[in-house]
């Protein structure tokens, strides 16, 4: 037992060496690996504890990140995090600590999709709308934002 828990440890420490995970994605890792589960939990919690893995500065990054990079909206955002194991209550007290404000990257990805749209047409507003919302922006925000931009004839 105490021999599946070094390499356990080991295995967990060459997967972290590739990129960073979240506590139950390196679990799933070392499970899909033929450890036992209870082996692979400890083995990642003793990394917890080295702070080679910790849930709340993955969230930080990874929405930094998908904010920066992805162009995606904070609905997107958690459900991403939820998907990959984290607790609500990391993520919801990251975004406390953190200040997330995706107006600017909403405007940016309105006026690159809205070059060659009319958006006089309700048809071509709502094909927008929709590729917000698809992003991982609120509904609200979405259409508030194209008529902004509509209303502005482009300039943001």
């Amino acid at each position: 037992m105490a021999n599946d828990f070094e390499k356990a440890k080991e295995c967990a420490f060459w997967y972290i060496n590739k990129r960073r995970y979240t506590k139950k994605e390196l679990i799933n890792k070392l499970v899909q690996r033929e450890y036992d589960r209870d082996v692979a939990k400890e083995a990642v919690e003793y990394l917890e504890e080295l702070d080679y893995i910790n849930d709340a500065d993955y969230v930080r990054r990874y929405i930094h990140d998908a904010i920066r990079i992805k162009k995606h909206g904070m609905v997107r955002i958690k459900n991403d995090l939820f998907q990959k194991g984290i607790d609500r209550n990391i993520i919801d007290e990251v975004l406390v600590d953190i200040d997330v404000d995706c107006t600017k990257v909403i405007d940016e990805l309105i006026q690159i999709r809205a070059k060659n749209l009319d958006l006089s047409d309700e048809k071509q507003f709502n094909k927008l709308v929709a590729f917000l919302v698809r992003r991982g922006f609120k509904h609200g925000e979405a259409v508030q934002s194209v008529r902004n931009y509509r209303e502005n004839k482009g300039e943001l």
